[in-house]
């Protein structure tokens, strides 16, 4: 009785620290949607044309981008975070918001962000329609 107790225990833990860092994740990802739907010009002087969302191991980080001319293609680094715990992301994508209305870099469904630690996973869904959620599991519903 008392092994079964540890276990459920260690997976209770494991839970909690996965629900954590998504919903570190999900602020993050949230936080720069408003930045684009506000226009937030983070370097004085600059054009906003989006904001960036990365992530691959155990790093995620936050992109400021702006024109050089007329062209989007300059950045600047606003945050750089490390998944705490020993929580990894499955997969490595990039997510960008585009100005002025936030627009996704991609269309139609969802994309996942996947952080998995000891065989247990949760995952930040962006839906195209601007929703961001943050679960249990390995897939957007």
């Amino acid at each position: 009785m008392a092994v079964v107790s540890i276990v459920s225990l260690g997976n209770g833990r494991t839970e909690r620290e996965l629900e954590t860092n998504a919903r570190a994740v999900a602020s993050a990802i949230r936080e720069v949607q408003n930045y684009a739907l506000t226009g937030r010009q983070i370097v004085a002087g600059t054009d906003p044309c989006g904001f960036r969302v990365s992530w691959s191991g155990a790093i995620y980080s936050t992109d400021y981008m702006y024109k050089n001319g007329a062209v989007c293609n300059r950045t600047s680094s606003i945050a750089s975070y490390t998944l705490k715990n020993g929580v990894v992301f499955i997969t490595s994508d990039v997510l960008t918001f585009s100005l002025p209305h936030a627009a996704l870099s991609f269309s139609g469904g969802s994309k996942a962000a996947i952080l998995s630690k000891q065989s247990t996973s949760s995952v930040v869904c962006v839906y195209a329609d601007g929703r961001i959620t943050d679960q249990r599991g390995s897939a957007c519903p």
